[in-house]
């Protein structure tokens, strides 16, 4: 009796690991497909123009992201995403530089960013994983502060840290805080040319959607 108690209770134990790793051996080599969504805090940026320099704070904002992803291993995986982000500008204070007189009211900063991603998951006995990634993209960022004219191309960087949950299936819902920082040459503005700085519009987001494998 003691030895079948024992025996069940391996059984018990086992099953939980057994079943994450057959759900890593599924993924392994498969592709899949996520939305997600989220709230981005507010945050702050500067840059040069001739003569002076300019200041701008932004409000809460929201992001939106489609991605396609490759599992090679049950570690490592890739994702291409496209994703879109926008944030109010609360405040710009303009020091210095050409002096014009601006009627309108600073709009939004948004971003069209194509990026590619790499992550390290961790696996785990059971039905949630942690994961890492890092990533680098291109963008079309459009900083409509009442200074800067026209969307311009940004390079965009990001680091995530978060953790999905395995529902069954190919299914599985995640979440995860994403650090993303956008870099774009300013030149030309409201009444100048040639400023050759760089503004630098660095946010953090928390993003939560669903993945579903094919």
């Amino acid at each position: 009796m003691k030895r079948i108690i024992g025996v069940a209770t391996l059984l018990i134990a086992a099953t939980p690991a057994a079943w994450a790793q057959a759900q890593s051996s599924a993924e392994e080599g498969r592709s899949y497909f996520s939305l997600s969504a989220g709230a981005v805090a507010g945050s702050d940026f500067d840059y040069d123009i001739p003569g002076g320099h300019v200041e701008a704070e932004t409000g809460e904002g929201y992001g939106v992201s489609a991605a396609w992803g490759h599992v090679f291993d049950p570690h490592v995986r890739g994702e291409l995403s496209l994703s879109y982000s926008k944030q109010d500008i609360d405040i710009v204070r303009r020091f210095g530089g050409p002096q014009i007189l601006i009627f309108e009211e600073p709009g939004a900063v948004t971003a069209w960013t194509l990026g590619a991603t790499a992550y390290y998951d961790f696996v785990t006995t059971g039905s949630f994983r942690p994961y890492v990634g890092a990533g680098i993209g291109v963008a079309s960022l459009d900083v409509n502060d009442r200074v800067i004219q026209d969307a311009g191309t940004a390079v965009n960087a990001k680091a995530i840290v978060g953790g999905r949950w395995m529902l069954g299936g190919n299914t599985s819902l995640f979440t995860e805080g994403r650090y993303e920082a956008h870099v774009m040459e300013v030149d030309d503005g409201v009444g100048f040319t040639g400023a050759d700085s760089n503004l630098v519009n660095d946010t953090f987001g928390i993003h939560a959607g669903v993945r579903v494998g094919f």
